[in-house]
């Protein structure tokens, strides 16, 4: 009778898809407790911070090309794996990324990370990025980010900006 959407975009989506938009409602993912840290000491460069899949619709290789024109002394975070099979090259081929865009050096891939591991990620970053190319729908990572204090930084595909709202910094 109803069609339940994640975000105002997959909202649109269905919308432009024919569903007729008086049958849908919007209901956002929660914060989960389990993904509270304590804080820890941010002490060193700046920690940037990108959690989520490693596929070429999520943006780390845009991310990764960004941070190669940063003067600024940084650490970037990229936990997560190509799980599902879609980059050419998995993992490997975003390190030939950081390789070719000059900041292997001071990018750290972390891999595929359990659940309850992920929040002592967020607690140590002074910067969270969602660099997605495609309309994500959600975005649970921006949540998670938050809920730790941590500053957000997206692109306006999608809905991470509406996820954020006037907790981040958004661009193209």
């Amino acid at each position: 009778d109803r069609h339940i959407c994640l975000s105002p975009a997959v909202a649109d989506i269905y919308e432009g898809a024919g569903v007729d938009g008086s049958l849908l409602d919007v209901i956002p993912n929660m914060v989960d407790p389990a993904m509270d840290a304590p804080n820890v000491d941010r002490s060193g460069p700046p920690r940037i911070l990108y959690a989520g899949r490693l596929d070429p619709g999520k943006g780390v290789g845009l991310l990764l090309d960004a941070m190669g024109r940063v003067d600024e002394d940084f650490q970037l975070d990229v936990v997560g794996d190509d799980v599902l099979g879609f980059s050419e090259n998995g993992l490997e081929g975003y390190r030939e990324r950081a390789e070719q865009a000059g900041v292997a050096d001071r990018t750290g891939f972390h891999g595929w990370v359990d659940y309850d591991v992920l929040p002592n990620y967020y607690v140590k970053a002074d910067l969270f990025v969602h660099p997605g190319t495609w309309p994500e729908p959600f975005g649970r990572t921006i949540i998670e980010a938050m809920q730790n204090g941590v500053p957000v930084a997206c692109s306006d595909a999608g809905a991470p900006p509406w996820v954020a709202d006037s907790a981040c910094r958004t661009f193209r």
